[in-house]
């Protein structure tokens, strides 16, 4: 079966230009710096992690094992679908990267009637959002109140998108408001500024 393998971020892809990103339970030897040295890291420790669960699911539907997991996933012809400001890719002789640019579904879906009537009632507001990032060691009403104090702070309103942080209002005034999943293309036109955690999608939007 054809398969190609597209990564959203060029910091996924191994490169001498930039290190991997760490990965849980992964310990890196003291003085281990260079990058190359890091990837090659990388992909001992993704087999360790997945190999044996991977080559057991492959063995029982007749397939062979695989050496070199990671590199046997990312092929050598793997697709960067970043805008190529955003995400640039520098060459590296390891893979022929083909950069795409970012992969855009148009939108055409409108605002919900309480997201446009808090955007028409006032100034710009601030939208604020972790999208799928999960906010650990603190309470979403923690995270919501620091937040929400600190657009207050500058003088704006607050537009909080829940997302997996579950932020949400910290008190009745009507200068913060709650959205969920909603058209990012449509509504991000509208704020004075988008403060988000670099999710592929919303960074491209």
């Amino acid at each position: 079966m054809p398969y190609a393998f597209a990564s959203l971020s060029p910091s996924y892809l191994p490169s001498p230009h930039h290190p991997p990103r760490p990965w849980p339970g992964q310990v890196i030897p003291e003085g281990v710096t260079g990058n190359r040295e890091l990837w090659a890291l990388d992909a001992e420790h993704k087999d360790t992690l997945f190999g044996e669960t991977i080559n057991n699911h492959r063995a029982s539907v007749g397939l062979p094992p695989v050496d070199g997991l990671r590199d046997h996933v990312f092929t050598g012809r793997p697709f960067l679908a970043t805008d190529p400001v955003l995400g640039p890719w520098q060459e590296t002789p390891e893979l022929d990267v083909t950069q795409t640019g970012a992969w855009i579904r148009p939108d055409e879906r409108p605002l919900p009637a309480g997201l446009e009537a808090f955007l028409t009632a006032g100034t710009e507001p601030v939208y604020v959002g972790f999208g799928s990032m999960p906010m650990r060691g603190a309470s979403a009403q923690e995270i919501s109140r620091a937040v929400v104090e600190a657009v207050r702070a500058r003088g704006r309103r607050v537009l909080l998108g829940s997302g997996w942080a579950g932020l949400t209002t910290i008190d009745d005034q009507d200068d913060c408001f709650v959205v969920g999943e909603v058209n990012q293309q449509a509504l991000f036109r509208r704020v004075a500024a988008v403060v988000h955690h670099g999710g592929a999608g919303t960074t491209t939007t």
